[in-house]
């Protein structure tokens, strides 16, 4: 599946409106905040085939995921459709059966969860919680909106780090090393997600910048958030993921390519790509392979950070101060 999707659900006390634009949208909010009456309001709209009181506005089917041991099987039966399951059934979308799984299915997936789910690439824009809006509030009707937990930058302005923290080893690391003055004194890689808030922690300076993709970073936000995310010191820059800057920055030459990045929700296919940052991948990767600007994840090409293209690829990060 692919595409974005408005949906609204309502009845006579609640309505809801989210957009689900990736394969997996994460839900978080305290009790009583309105999430499993969402997931409430779904389910009984389709037991009673949209006889009741409850309205769904959605271009592709809603389904609510039941029966924790039969969740294979209803995966495997329904066709394409967005599929909400609420924090009862922890036990299922914990398990890294369920991310294995899901890898190759046609489903988007919106999760309600107060937890973090480190085996899901979830992305960091794709994280919302539910919030009161005073909007349309009267006696009897509550409206119910999902905002960004997280915005993508969080700092104002061009910034000059004194230390980076990048989170990979691979392409994205050796690239910025390479932009950096003194950059393999400056640069640390954190050696994945999982531990950029320790290495932050260690690298402390006058301003500390960690760099994450934001495509796959979901899981890991709120842990950084707590521990460093208030300190004035540390600054995060979360672009989609280091192709995608590379992609951005128009060295590349292919049909659509501005399509793909403006609106990467209509060519990113749920069953074949588990999150944006690999379908970035694989379009550099095909794109570029037996030519000069041939890319590969685990080694840079020189051609990337000589010349224009360097330039081309560091002027996309205008929020940055390389020197």
């Amino acid at each position: 599946m692919t595409g974005k999707y408005d949906i609204k659900v309502s009845n006579n006390k609640f309505t809801y409106t989210l957009t689900i634009s990736r394969n997996i949208t994460i839900i978080k909010g305290d009790s009583a905040t309105g999430k499993s009456t969402l997931i409430q309001l779904i389910d009984d709209y389709y037991r009673t085939k949209g006889r009741g009181d409850v309205q769904v506005v959605s271009d592709v089917p809603l389904y609510v995921l039941g029966d924790p041991s039969l969740w294979k099987v209803s995966l495997s039966q329904i066709p394409a459709s967005i599929v909400f399951i609420d924090e009862e059934l922890a036990e299922v979308y914990k398990s890294g059966d369920f991310a294995s799984f899901i890898k190759n299915t046609e489903h988007y997936y919106v999760i309600v969860t107060r937890e973090n789910l480190y085996m899901l690439p979830y992305s960091i824009d794709e994280i919302y919680y539910m919030k009161e809006s005073g909007k349309y509030i009267d006696a009897k009707h509550v409206y119910n909106e999902l905002h960004r937990v997280y915005s993508r930058n969080s700092f104002p302005g061009k910034i000059t780090p004194a230390k980076v923290v990048i989170e990979d080893s691979n392409s994205g690391y050796q690239f910025f090393v390479h932009a950096f003055h003194n950059g393999s004194e400056r640069c640390v890689s954190a050696g994945g997600n999982a531990n950029v808030t320790e290495t932050v922690m260690e690298n402390l300076s006058d301003l500390t910048l960690a760099i994450v993709d934001s495509a796959a970073f979901g899981a890991y936000m709120s842990e950084f958030d707590e521990y460093v995310g208030k300190n004035e010191q540390i600054a995060l820059y979360a672009p989609e993921s280091f192709e995608y800057l590379i992609l951005s920055s128009g060295i590349v030459k292919m049909k659509d390519l501005r399509k793909m990045i403006d609106q990467p929700y209509d060519y990113v296919e749920s069953n074949r790509f588990f999150s944006w940052e690999n379908f970035f991948t694989f379009v550099i990767t095909e794109s570029t392979n037996k030519t000069p600007l041939q890319y590969k994840k685990s080694k840079l090409n020189p051609y990337y950070i000589s010349g224009k293209a360097f330039h081309d690829i560091i002027s996309t990060m205008d929020i940055i101060n390389f020197q």
